[in-house]
């Protein structure tokens, strides 16, 4: 993502994360934590599971479904799905993983994000689904989370975003739209987001930006530069 994308990543994981974050304090995911998945077994390591990584996988469908299978790695915080070629949100993983926090499923084809997010990742708190294809609704919200702190979106098509879209993320303090296509928004687009502290909206193609004070009393990171211009 470039240094500058890396540092702004981090200072935001740094506004939420506690000491909790495997990634970045006290274990950090490395080979001495991490599960990796060979499509039908564990590679365990030898200390405790932290984190699991399934991205040396072919195929998503052929893992096996069984709760016993899960058992080695349930204690999980983090779990890396990326550059997967995945079109589905990997639902019955997810939820074999119940205490995962962090879930990253960058660079893949995803579209939608299961609506009832809550019943299926309850301890989540960061979502990162950059470089997908994320639809946005008109009529109904991404999905519903009362415990996601942290959405990455950046660089997924998204053209419009509505007041409903963020609705059911009443504890969300991080939101970025980066790189996206967007074109106006109004205020109220982010007025259900009480919590939120940062908002990231560069590289979109935005003709009128609304002034800081208009979105949310807590926001104190506002990103607007950049923004690309359309050929008409």
């Amino acid at each position: 993502m470039g240094q500058r994308s890396d540092f702004l990543l981090f200072f935001s994981f740094l506004l939420i994360c506690g000491a909790s974050c495997s990634f970045l304090y006290g274990q950090p995911c490395s080979d001495r934590n991490t599960a990796y998945l060979d499509t039908t077994r564990w590679s365990l390591p030898k200390n405790q599971t932290n984190c699991v990584d399934i991205t040396g996988t072919t195929s998503i469908s052929s893992i096996p479904q069984e709760d016993e299978f899960y058992s080695p790695v349930r204690d999980a915080d983090t779990l890396y799905a990326d550059h997967m070629n995945l079109h589905k949100f990997p639902i019955f993983l997810i939820y074999r993983l119940s205490r995962l926090e962090l879930v990253d499923l960058s660079d893949n084809h995803i579209r939608r994000v299961p609506h009832k997010l809550h019943k299926i990742a309850p301890s989540l708190t960061r979502l990162l689904l950059p470089d997908n294809a994320i639809v946005v609704s008109s009529k109904r919200s991404l999905f519903k989370s009362d415990s996601v702190k942290l959405l990455m979106l950046s660089r997924n098509f998204i053209k419009n975003i509505y007041p409903i879209t963020f609705s059911k993320l009443p504890n969300l303090e991080i939101l970025y739209l980066d790189g996206n296509y967007i074109k106006h928004f109004t205020s109220n687009v982010f007025r259900s987001l009480s919590r939120l502290l940062y908002l990231n909206l560069e590289n979109n193609v935005l003709e009128e930006v609304p002034p800081k004070e208009m979105l949310s009393s807590e926001l104190r990171i506002y990103i607007v530069n950049n923004q690309k211009k359309v050929i008409k």
